[in-house]
């Protein structure tokens, strides 16, 4: 220090010298000159880099090694610069300089802050820095009056020792102020204020501060005063209930928004998953930080994660959200840490509106109320709306059932967001009653009889409930389907088996008939008599056969035996042979069967692959037969809680395989079919099933509604009501989609009219157009006729629900005013009674086996008008009806108006197309969708090959009934038979002549048998007629042939006859096949046969 100080004098004396030789060299060393070699020109200032302390020493002496300025000196030249000439001084003063020196950014830092130029004027000397980067460093320009560069130079003397550090602070701390720019900024302007030469400057990152201090005494101090001012807690929270966010931010955010003084505090959190602890620590102003951590402390449990759930929420808003929604339920994840799960809807799941779903939400408590707000905000601004019901054979019906369209209608559910939820109705009744008295006597042998077999039913499933119900360990779950029940029943085979079903089902093996639990069981239960008739029985069985004992031992009518255990233990085999043992019992006319869950003991069969199996059989059963089983229980050992388990779940998810079953068995059905009819022939009979019946009593005489399905001239009404008939004003239309909605009633006044008809019911036509509003004067003026029962079929595949009420309000309607009049009204659409408040108190005498409600849509989109546009999308995408020109073709030459009607309505109640016949264009109209119209062409060629088969056929059942005629012989008198028996007849004599064991025939469908051995015909009433063929001797023969032997004609017309001359022999022998022929000559003639 002492050198310095002298260097200094020596400057200021060199400096009063300069100024008395007005020498032109200024008072503060030059610019620096950045010389490799010249270290005694480096600036005085140079130790304001960040250097260490003993390299700034060092530079330091060099520096100021040749000044020689001592302290004598400086004093002498403040003294002279003091006593100038005041005039001379003034000149000086107003002579600006500028200097520039090497100088540190960090130091520069130190003086801005500080404001050093400010507290440089304010002590009488004008200056002004400016700092810029040079190619070698920072340099510092200062400008000021000439004469005051020692003034100055002292000043920037003062920071010679400068610190920059942040040494004994801790990373917290730093980290807290490198965050807390405020802070900063305030500590710094009031270090400035109370004249501390320090400030706090973050580093070029930005995560960090450190401390530019005038010196270390300075920079010691304001540590000090940091360390006093702010500290750091924390604070552990350890248990084994503990259980918080995975994202320790996202805690952190939440304490932070909850506790009052966390702006001005910093949080940290770590978890330590080994130790099950969670420590958070607080790191700011004392006074604050000590509040916040016992806030946390106290609000802890509002951090912890828990689990809740929003329930009772609409499967049709729940798929909603995960289809088209996510996006928005990620962003809560996202912003609350936290887990949504949506309970997805199952395959088995229908999109019944009641159906309900779950919210899984796992968030931090504090987060609750909040994230439970915003999803119930999501669900209430989904908008669901019900379409209604429509059929399934409507255009838009056909619109979501036919595959072409499924992408498109995929894609449209996309673009728009809206999902389309349409639920099948089709569902079986759980239940059949009847409720017809026995004083109720109506012309409906049909609904009688399926009355009485319900009763009887109803009393055998009331006995088995009671018998079920006195066993405690007994429990079933059942399925109905086709009139068939399949129940599931935990119990013994030879107790609750037998006291269920008519026919229980054993396992057992071809070499011991007592092997196995379930034959085991069964011999033991059944004693020595029932093992007894097991040896007896069984002994001739086969592998693959079904045995049979009886059941009198178990308390049911008979046990089927399978050689299970013989053969090679497949699940094949096994579906295989229950089949057969539900093909027995159906055709020995058993009512119920019980069958145990076979293969699944020691076997070791996969349990779920049998039970599946099982229920399979039994689905495809109950859609294929429809006999006199009606009950088919699976039925479970006691013991065997997991096969009860697997066997109840997979009859609860059969919905799956049964509809399956069912569309497969219409498949086969729709390709299988034949029409079979020719135009005389068009009636199907025996094809109609009552589906529904109910009945009205408000006169002595009920009136009836019944719903059939199947051919509308099989049913036995007074009048059938042809709808097929346009009349010329609309038959000239090409698409007769929409004439449901046609409103005009008096169109059907001005085109009903009634045909000639050779079949007991009235034909009675009338334009499609018009007539569900006009349907009341279509009953009027029937009624009117004296008509007892009328047959309508379905007015239109369109038919929805409130075309439904209106067709029994105009019914009810008409009994108001016809109570006198009025019997019973048959054969309405196919479609189930609706449920509505009726004029009149309907009792129904008939359920619904299976329901045909056709499909329900419900639209769910975020507001209405994307359901509006998604509906008109769909509008365009929907199938127009058709018009298809046949050219007549010979088969229709042979239909006659009458006929025309019955196949007009045969197809459009099978294909739903519409016949127009255009007599003067020898044409065929067919309207209707293309498919249905490419099946009604079908059916036209195959109507005509079998028109023109038995065309042909009668051609050659003529001519045989001309060439071998049979008769038969009644009190003496020869009859001969009609055409086609006679067919039948020759035809079965033929078979006869080639094997003379096969006497007996049947003949005209059964009604008649022909016994050839006797010649005797047995007819329905059991007398025999004798019965012959025309023979030889009825024709006449030619009076130049002779018979040589009677016993030549044996059979057909057989004679010899004598050859005349040589040219005739000649002819005979050239005849293809006769080259073996035996000639016998006498007296130059040839005796030939001929044939």
């Amino acid at each position: 220090m002492l050198r310095i100080r002298s260097l200094l004098e020596k400057q200021n004396n060199n400096s009063n010298r300069s100024v008395l030789e007005q020498q032109t060299r200024p008072r503060f060393p030059p610019k620096q000159k950045n010389s490799a070699n010249e270290d005694t020109q480096s600036f005085p200032l140079q130790s304001c880099f960040n250097l260490s302390k003993a390299s700034r020493r060092l530079q330091a002496k060099n520096l100021f090694l040749n000044d020689r300025i001592n302290r004598n000196q400086k004093v002498v030249q403040q003294h002279c610069t003091n006593v100038n000439d005041s005039t001379k001084f003034s000149a000086l003063t107003k002579t600006m300089i500028e200097e520039e020196y090497p100088f540190s950014k960090k130091a520069y830092i130190l003086i801005e802050k500080l404001n050093l130029e400010q507290r440089i004027r304010d002590k009488g000397c004008e200056i002004s820095f400016a700092f810029r980067e040079g190619k070698d460093g920072g340099l510092l320009s200062a400008r000021m009056i000439d004469g005051n560069q020692s003034s100055i130079l002292k000043e920037l003397m003062n920071f010679f020792n400068w610190v920059d550090s942040r040494e004994d602070l801790s990373d917290r701390l730093c980290n807290y102020l490198a965050i807390k720019t405020d802070t900063t900024e305030t500590l710094n302007k009031e270090w400035s204020d109370q004249n501390i030469d320090a400030v706090i400057v973050p580093t070029e990152e930005n995560t960090c501060i450190s401390i530019i201090a005038k010196n270390m005494a300075v920079y010691n101090r304001v540590k000090a005063l940091l360390l006093q001012f702010f500290c750091t807690k924390t604070t552990k929270f350890t248990g084994e209930n503990l259980s918080f966010p995975k994202d320790t931010r996202l805690l952190l955010s939440s304490i932070e928004e909850d506790v009052p003084g966390c702006s001005n505090i910093l949080l940290e959190a770590n978890v330590d998953k080994d130790a099950n602890n969670y420590i958070i620590t607080a790191m700011g102003p004392r006074n604050i930080v000590k509040d916040v951590i016992q806030a946390i402390e106290a609000k802890i449990e509002d951090y912890k994660l828990i689990k809740f759930v929003i329930s009772d929420i609409s499967v049709l808003k729940t798929e909603y959200l995960r289809m088209y929604l996510h996006g928005d339920i990620r962003s809560l994840e996202t912003k609350y840490d936290c887990q949504i799960e949506i309970e997805e809807k199952l395959g088995s799941d229908s999109w019944c509106v009641d159906l309900r779903k779950n919210f899984s939400i796992e968030c931090c408590h504090i987060h609750k109320t909040t994230i439970s707000n915003k999803v119930q905000a999501l669900l209430q601004n989904i908008t669901t709306e019900e379409g209604g019901r429509i059929s399934k054979y409507s255009y838009i019906g056909r619109l979501f059932s036919n595959s072409k369209h499924k992408a498109k209608l995929e894609r449209l559910q996309g673009e728009l967001q809206c999902l389309i939820a349409m639920t099948d109705d089709n569902d079986e009744s759980n239940e059949s009653k009847s409720m017809i008295e026995k004083s109720i006597m109506i012309d409906q042998k049909e609904v009688l009889q399926t009355a009485k077999q319900e009763e009887v039913t109803a009393t055998k499933s009331a006995a088995v409930s009671d018998v079920a119900e006195s066993v405690s360990q007994t429990s079933s779950v059942e399925r109905q389907i086709n009139n068939v029940v399949i129940k599931l029943l935990q119990g013994r085979l030879e107790r609750e088996g037998a006291a269920t079903a008519d026919v229980i089902v054993s396992s057992m093996s071809l070499n011991n008939f007592s092997e196995g639990r379930i034959a085991g069981a069964l011999s033991a239960a059944g004693g020595a008599a029932y093992q007894k008739e097991c040896v007896s029985q069984l002994q001739s069985l086969t592998i693959n056969g079904i045995g049979c004992t009886s059941g009198q031992y178990f308390g049911c009518k008979k046990v089927y035996h399978i050689a299970f255990l013989s053969s090679n233990k497949a699940i094949s085999w096994l579906s295989q042979r229950i089949k057969d043992c539900l093909k027995k019992a159906d055709n020995e006319s058993m009512q119920s069967i019980a069958i145990p869950i076979i293969g699944t003991g020691s076997i070791n069969l996969n349990i779920d692959e049998v039970t599946k199996e099982m229920i399979k059989v039994a689905i495809d059963f109950a859609h294929k037969h429809t006999g006199s089983l009606r009950e088919i229980y699976s039925i479970v050992f006691p013991t065997d809680l997991n096969v009860y388990s697997a066997m109840k779940q997979s009859l609860e998810s059969s919905k799956v395989l049964e509809v399956q079953l069912k569309q497969q068995a219409e498949l086969v059905k729709k390709l299988t079919k034949s029409t079979g009819n020719t135009p005389t022939h068009v009636n199907l009979s025996g094809t109609k099933k009552l589906l529904f019946s109910a009945r009205c009593e408000v006169t002595e005489t009920p009136i009836c509604i019944n719903i059939y399905d199947g051919n509308i001239h099989d049913v036995a009404a007074d009048a059938i009501v042809d709808i097929t008939s346009l009349c010329p004003k609309h038959s000239k239309i090409d698409s007769h989609l929409d004439f449901i909605h046609y409103n005009d009633a008096e169109h059907t006044s001005q085109t009903l009219r009634k045909l000639s008809s050779k079949s007991c019911s009235s034909i009675y036509q009338v334009c499609p157009y018009g007539c569900l509003s006009g349907f009341s004067t279509i009953l009027a003026i029937i009624n009117a006729r004296e008509e007892k029962s009328i047959a309508i079929p379905l007015l239109s595949h369109e038919m929805d629900f409130t075309h439904v009420y209106s067709l029994i309000d105009t019914i009810e309607i008409f009994i108001a005013n016809n109570l006198n009049r009025s019997r019973e009204f048959a054969s309405w659409m196919q479609i189930v009674i609706v449920d509505k408040p009726l004029q009149f108190g309907w009792q129904i005498t008939q359920h619904v086996a299976v329901k045909e409600l056709g499909f329900n849509v419900t639209y769910v989109a975020k507001d209405k008008s994307i359901i509006t546009k998604m509906e008109s999308e769909m509008e365009e995408l929907t199938d127009a009806w058709k018009c298809h020109k046949l050219t007549e073709e010979d088969y229709f030459d042979s239909v006659d108006e009458s006929s025309w009607s019955e196949l007009a309505l045969q197809f459009w109640s099978e294909y739903n197309t519409m016949l127009v016949r255009q007599d003067q264009d020898k044409l065929v109209c067919i309207h209707g969708f293309e498919n249905d119209i490419l099946n009604a062409v079908s059916s036209i060629h195959k109507l005509s090959k079998t028109y023109f088969e038995e065309k042909a056929q009668n051609e050659v059942e003529k001519v045989i009934a001309e060439t071998a005629k049979w008769y038969v012989e009644v009190e003496k008198s020869k009859v001969y038979f009609e055409v086609k028996l006679n067919y039948e007849i020759e035809k079965s004599y033929k078979i006869y002549c080639r094997d003379k064991t096969m006497k007996i025939f049947q003949v005209d469908a059964g009604n008649r048998t022909i016994d050839f051995g006797q010649m005797k015909v047995r007819d329905t009433d059991a007398k025999e007629y004798p019965i012959g063929k025309l023979s030889a001797e009825a024709f006449a023969i030619p009076p130049s042939w002779e018979y040589e032997n009677q016993d030549e004609i044996k059979d057909g017309y057989f004679h010899i006859a004598d050859v005349k001359n040589q040219e005739e022999i000649n002819e005979i022998s050239s005849v293809p096949g006769l080259s073996g022929l035996n000639r016998s000559i006498a007296d130059n003639k040839s005796s030939y046969l001929d044939l």
